[in-house]
């Protein structure tokens, strides 16, 4: 081998093979990850290019995407919220006009069949002289003189009536209410004259045992001086009135059981406030 390879050591002036000195650590380049690399002009490592989005950083992007998101997201929010409130106000306003309505044409309704009026609601009864139908609270029915007779003691009772009829068709029916002296008044039906009696047996502060003792009846000829004959009009809180006798103070006419039955009697009983025992007036026309 030794004489196949030339040994330039002992030849002077022939220059031998230089041997690169090693590398440095400090010119060995390591990548991101801690692995070798070619080494880089003076020692500077060269930096990866970032990733940008529209113009901007990543991080950057991604920042104004989610505000974006939340803006919007409460704008749409708020959109529907306030759409939902519409409609429930519209439907608020919808519910109230309906009640409202209701409520007008109920009290239409009223007025114009006050003749019906039961002991709830009742309009204000005059008590001013004139020609009235005189209305039980209780039954809905009339004061009416029995098939409008015109004898003395003819039977007075409790009729149903037609609000929409004639003065000539109820003629039985009209009972003119007339002051009299001392507060009282006097009432007589107009066709025949005949005066709303009370009877003379009964005694203050007891009721007798049969109705038909308590029956007032139709006085013929009348006399607006007799007392028996005089009642003193009285105005209950709910509108409706009582007629109170002038010789029993604690005595007032009454449909005898309330009954709604026609040909049912009235009588003078001891006040006990019933309805049976309250009054509506209604004016003839």
């Amino acid at each position: 081998m030794d004489g196949l390879i030339p040994d330039n050591r002992d030849r002077p002036g022939q220059p031998g093979l230089e041997v690169a000195p090693p590398t440095t650590r400090e010119n060995t380049a390591y990548d991101h990850y801690g692995s070798k690399s070619p080494p880089y002009p003076n020692n500077e490592l060269t930096a990866k290019p970032s990733h940008r989005i529209c113009g901007l950083s990543s991080r950057l992007f991604w920042i104004i995407f989610a505000i974006v998101l939340v803006v919007l997201g409460g704008a749409i929010g708020g959109g529907v919220g306030g759409g939902l409130s519409a409609a429930h106000k519209n439907k608020d306003v919808s519910a109230q006009q309906t009640s409202s309505s209701v409520s007008i044409s109920s009290t239409t309704s009223s007025t114009a069949f006050s003749s019906s009026s039961t002991s709830t609601g009742i309009p204000p009864s005059s008590t001013q002289p004139g020609i009235y139908r005189i209305i039980n609270i209780q039954s809905n029915t009339a004061i009416d003189l029995l098939n409008g007779g015109t004898s003395n003691d003819t039977t007075i009772e409790c009729w149903s009536w037609n609000p929409y009829s004639t003065p000539a068709d109820y003629a039985h029916q009209a009972w003119q209410i007339a002051s009299e002296a001392s507060g009282s008044v006097a009432i007589f039906n107009t066709q025949t004259n005949s005066y709303i009696t009370a009877p003379s047996n009964l005694t203050e502060g007891v009721n007798p045992s049969e109705n038909i003792d308590a029956q007032v009846y139709g006085g013929v000829p009348g006399s607006a001086t007799d007392e028996y004959m005089q009642w003193v009009i009285i105005q209950n809180s709910d509108n409706s009135i009582s007629f109170q006798s002038k010789v029993y103070s604690n005595k007032v006419l009454d449909l005898a059981g309330g009954s709604t039955v026609d040909g049912t009697p009235v009588i003078l009983w001891e006040k006990n406030s019933g309805t049976n025992q309250e009054w509506r007036l209604v004016a003839s026309s």
